[in-house]
């Protein structure tokens, strides 16, 4: 059979057996040629029949609806607390050239507290995130870079401190700082979408490239990694990049293949280091394909040459592997081996479709009876990239679990770098199917069958339209016309404060990490936002029927105001019951009692189902909290006994006692103003004495009196 020009073999992974040569090698299986040419009619007839241009246009539309769908899920959300930080990390980069641990004249924490500042008076522990050098090494550095220019064509640039300090950012700009930071990613999504239907279409053929890119591009979880102004996407893009690199090293093995897999490699390692350490393992258990390539150690000596100088200057000169050090991994809070597979055996549809791909795999290999004979033969012909691919998932699963940090430990972050081999191994199984069922079809099959099994799951993303929302930058309304004293000190809840100050050009610093010597010793002003991930709103049915029942009829700015005041009154009675002085609201009408009394049992039932599920990761388990707030502030105490810093004893709760407090329901915060004409007799209390630090304890008792 002709094939069409430029068109790639038609079984990549099944080749007929031939000497070893600079072009190109065999690293399918080995049979006999009359088998191999069957292989090569009946396995690939279709795919041979569309020209590459088609594949092109094909994965093009894909690519625009992909990213019409990130746009608009970008235009309808502020930054998450993540978000922030990378986009105050790349307003450090425009400053100084390069991602630094100070921003607004203050110390920059994102991370969970393990390294104490005795040199500090006013802090009691560094970030883990920096080096010593004070330079950001827990992130790649490609991202924030990207992101840096993106704020500079928009025109962001970093914030300096005025005295006294006031609002340098409003609704005006919400719109503006919240798209430009997340730009970079949804171009680097673009590019993933189409090297991923690429890569699948040389591996498995045109359907299969219509699955994976479809997938990618409509799925609603990849959508949310798409458009984060995080290191998601770029690390998508990048992992593709690689693997591609190393399909080529594999086939073909000529020294611009080995050249390139080692500069994808680096600038991996730039982008998540994780990714750059597993795709590294994949290319060594490729090593007896490679060597089969004429020159094999050459070629792979240059390959780990660039792929070395790209990351292990920068890593000495930075500081990385001392902290890396710093931070405790995941595996030391496990305390069975149940741990180890917590996550596989998580009641996911993703898990299950990848797990039924496994199987029907294994099917196609040992009892092809029982299947289509032209399904069979692709899912053999593709068999030595399905070895690839689910080594691949081994052995990210196995370094996920000794080498993240456990303040990392979470599923979406497991999730992020199976996506590529995940998505690959399901388009070969996927087109193959659409093969067998209709040749002439095919393609319309995989890409229809590919939307109804996202949708079917409730994994299809929805498009939200492209008229933004953002209207309200987070506490803009709140300072908008608020004077402030000089030198008044700004705290708010970890890591929210980086949202804060992101959003306002306050310098919000978090309290976390803050002596309670200091804080009680201070003598100038002190506000403090602190984030209220709970209670939860009334519905407005719930106000409507309420109101009805009582003839009353309410109009649509009532309805809403009386959400707010549900919600306040709520605040309230818990800030009442922690001690702290509280405000005087206007009492609800009777008639809403019983909504209030709805909402509150609703809230409680809701944190006490949230508290639970958190409790499943190993850096909250065996925690002694019942509710969300003390849960997330244990999160970054949880290696300097959190005991002792919680509730009343946290490092504020003093100054707290002396405040005037304002509820802010639009913002789910409260602001505390700690004036210090109202604070007196500051207690004489000593900070506390974590027992351990390092190593770092599983559990964390407090220390003795």
């Amino acid at each position: 059979m002709k094939r069409a020009s430029g068109q790639p073999s038609a079984t990549p992974l099944a080749l007929p057996p031939a000497a070893p040569s600079e072009a190109s090698i065999t690293i399918g299986p080995r049979t006999s040629r009359a088998k191999t040419d069957r292989f090569d009619e009946d396995a690939s007839l279709h795919q041979d029949q569309a020209p590459k241009a088609l594949l092109v246009v094909a994965l093009s539309l894909i690519v625009l609806a992909g990213v019409a769908l990130r746009i608009s899920a970008a235009l309808h959300s502020t930054l998450s607390v993540d978000e922030a930080e990378s986009s105050i990390n790349a307003l450090t980069i425009l400053r100084h050239g390069y991602p630094v641990d100070e921003y607004l004249s203050m110390p920059i924490y994102e991370n969970t507290l393990t390294i104490p500042w005795p040199d500090s008076d006013e802090y009691e522990f560094r970030d883990s995130s920096y080096s010593s050098k004070g330079i950001a090494v827990y992130h790649g550095w490609l991202p924030l870079y990207a992101i840096a220019a993106a704020e500079a064509l928009a025109g962001i640039t970093p914030d300096a401190v005025p005295e006294p300090p006031r609002l340098l950012h409003g609704h005006d700009s919400a719109l503006r700082r919240t798209l430009a930071p997340r730009l970079p990613a949804i171009l680097f999504s673009a590019g993933f979408l189409f090297l991923i239907g690429w890569l699948a279409w040389q591996i498995a053929g045109f359907p299969a490239a219509l699955v994976a890119a479809t997938w990618a591009a409509f799925s609603e979880r990849l959508v949310l990694l798409g458009y984060q102004a995080r290191y998601y996407s770029m690390t998508l893009f990048m992992t593709v990049v690689v693997a591609i690199a190393l399909w080529g090293v594999m086939r073909h093995g000529r020294w611009r293949n080995f050249m390139l897999l080692g500069l994808a490699e680096g600038l991996l390692f730039h982008t998540h280091q994780l990714s750059a350490v597993i795709l590294a393992q994949i290319s060594l258990l490729t090593f007896p394909v490679l060597m089969r390539h004429e020159r094999w150690f050459a070629k792979s000596a240059l390959a780990a040459g660039l792929a070395g100088v790209l990351t292990i200057p920068w890593a000495w000169i930075c500081g990385f592997f001392e902290s890396a050090d710093s931070v405790p991994k995941a595996y030391e809070l496990f305390t069975s081996w149940t741990d180890w597979l917590a996550y596989p055996a998580a009641p996911t549809v993703s898990l299950a479709m990848l797990a039924g791909t496994l199987i029907v795999i294994q099917c196609a290999r040992l009892s092809p009876r029982w299947l289509p004979r032209v399904f069979c033969e692709r899912i053999h012909a593709c068999f030595p990239s399905t070895v690839v691919l689910v080594g691949w998932l081994s052995v990210a699963f196995v370094t996920m679990h000794f080498l993240v940090p456990a303040a990392s430990y979470f599923s979406q972050r497991l999730t992020l770098i199976l996506q590529v081999p995940g998505i690959l191994l399901i388009s070969i199984v996927a087109g193959s199917a659409a093969v067998a069922t209709s040749r002439r079809w095919a393609p319309a099959l995989a890409f229809v069958a590919t939307l109804a099994g996202l949708w079917g799951s409730g994994k299809l993303a929805a498009f939200q339209g492209f008229d933004s929302d953002l209207t309200e930058a987070p506490l803009a309304t709140a300072f908008s016309k608020r004077t402030f004293e000089p030198g008044t000190r700004f705290y708010a809840t970890p890591n929210l404060h980086l949202k804060y100050s992101y959003y306002t050009g306050l310098p919000i610093q978090s309290v976390a990490a803050v002596r309670r010597s200091f804080l009680n010793s201070y003598p100038g002003p002190i506000v403090f936002i602190e984030h209220r991930h709970m209670p939860a709103f009334p519905r407005a049915s719930e106000i409507v029927e309420a109101a009805e029942r009582a003839g009353q009829s309410l109009r649509e700015d009532e309805i809403n105001e009386f959400i707010e005041a549900i919600w306040i009154q709520q605040v309230i009675a818990e800030l009442g019951a922690r001690g702290l002085p509280v405000p005087a609201v206007t009492p609800l009408p009777a008639y809403l009692e019983d909504v209030l009394a709805a909402t509150r049992t609703r809230w409680q039932a809701t944190e006490a189902r949230y508290v639970a599920q958190q409790r499943e990761h190993p850096i909250f388990r065996e925690l002694a909290v019942d509710n969300a707030a003390d849960l997330w502030m244990s999160f970054f105490y949880r290696f300097v006994d959190y005991r002792s810093r919680l509730g009343g004893q946290s490092n504020i709760f003093a100054r707290l006692q002396h405040a005037e407090i304002e509820p802010r329901p639009k913002s789910m915060a409260v602001i505390y103003s700690c004036s210090p004409l109202r604070f007196t007799s500051p207690p004489a209390s000593s900070e506390p004495q974590p027992r351990s630090i390092a190593p770092f304890s599983k559990t964390n008792t407090p220390p003795p009196d």
